[in-house]
Order: C-alpha cells, then structure tokens, then sequence
C-alpha cells in the first residue's frame, strides 16, 4: 500500500513538473506583457499559481519522505511480528510434546495384572520412551498400545510351565522399541517372546467364522 501511495505522488509530482513548466513560461509572457511601469511585476495570479506549484513540490517531496519511512516502519513491525508469531508456535509445539513414557507407563501395571490373572509371568521392557510426540497424538495411541499388551499377554505368553518345557524362562517378554525416523515420523515396534501365533487355532477361527472355506484353510496349515 505504501508502495502505491509513492508511486502515484511521483506519478503527481511529474505531471506537476510539466505544468510547472508551462506557468514558468506563462509568467515571462505575462511579464512582459502585463509590465507596469511603476511596479515592473506579472500579473498577481499568476505569480500566486507559481507561488503555489512550488510549495507543492516541496509538499510532495516532504510527504514523500514521510510515507517512505511509515514504510519502512512498517516492514520492520511486520518482521518482528513474524518472528514474535513463530516463537509462539514453536512454545505452543513445546507445550505440547510429552515424552513416550507418558503414556506407556500404565502399560508395565497392565502387563502385570492380566499375568497375574491367567497365572503367568510377563516383563515389559521399554526402549526410546524418552522421545518427545504431541500430546494429541499420545492420547490416540493409548488404546492400541494397551490392545497390543493385552494380546502379547493373552495369546503370545504362554505358563510357567509351558515355556520351562519349551527350555524358555519361565518370564515373559514383551517389548516395545520406539525409534525416531525422518525427523518428525515415529516408529514403535512392539513384541514378544511368546509362543507366537497359532495356526491351528487361526485356522478354527476361520472356519468358524466362515472367512475362508474350510478346504482353503486347511491347505494354508502347514
């Protein structure tokens, strides 16, 4: 805007230069024209219209120079106000990022008492819970993540008794691996050191279910 308004005064101030120019002419003319010999002076019109046309092109520049600087000004607010606006965003970001453990921290409580329930027993070890993620983000992970412990535990952990049969210590493992990748994508990798998964049972379900037909399971059982 204050480019604009710069550019017409210049605009205003050559068309003035040109008329300038033709009351300077008319002047000289008027002078001889009109010459008195007592007073020796144009007519008083025109050297008022003179008069006026150079004051207004002392205006012009002055106001010129005024708008240049409410410009500049301007510009310098508008910088500050951009960087005042990131560094709002960057604390309200910072504001909202908690660590990982925030929210897995329920889940070594969750492990131990669905294990204690079915008579097992389960460890949960936790690797990057230190990296920060939105909040709003966390919260939407929390479900799926204990959905994923509850599984480990109810079908991937197996007895006491099972895994020392199996050459296994008797505790379980679950693991969850939280690693940082391309800055701002999260990666959680969640496992255990279970049985793993069922076949035979898969295949049960499938039938029940009717999923697949029966004869298709069976061939996919190895």
């Amino acid at each position: 805007m204050a480019g604009f308004a710069i550019g017409a005064l210049g605009t205003l101030e050559k068309e003035r230069a040109k008329l300038g120019s033709g009351v300077k002419a008319i002047l000289q003319a008027g002078t001889k024209a009109t010459r008195d010999a007592a007073s020796g002076d144009a007519h008083p019109q025109l050297r008022k219209l003179a008069e006026f046309i150079s004051w207004e092109s002392g205006f012009i520049k002055t106001f010129e120079a005024k708008i240049a600087a409410i410009a500049s000004a301007a510009e310098r607010d508008q910088r500050s106000l951009a960087a005042m606006v990131d560094g709002l965003l960057e604390d309200t970001k910072k504001a909202l990022m908690l660590p990982v453990s925030s929210i897995l921290e329920v889940l070594p409580k969750l492990a131990r008492g669905l294990s204690r329930a079915q008579g097992k027993e389960v460890e949960l070890v936790m690797q990057g819970d230190e990296i920060e993620l939105d909040r709003r983000i966390l919260d939407q992970m929390r479900d799926p993540l204990i959905h994923l412990v509850r599984n480990c535990v109810d079908h991937g952990i197996e007895t006491p008794a099972e895994r020392t049969s199996k050459g296994k210590p008797p505790s379980g493992t679950i693991t969850f691996a939280i690693t940082q990748k391309n800055g701002s994508r999260l990666e959680i990798l969640v496992g255990d050191d279970g049985a793993g998964i069922d076949l035979a049972k898969v295949e049960a379900a499938a039938r029940e279910l009717g999923v697949v037909p029966t004869d298709e399971a069976r061939s996919k059982v190895p």
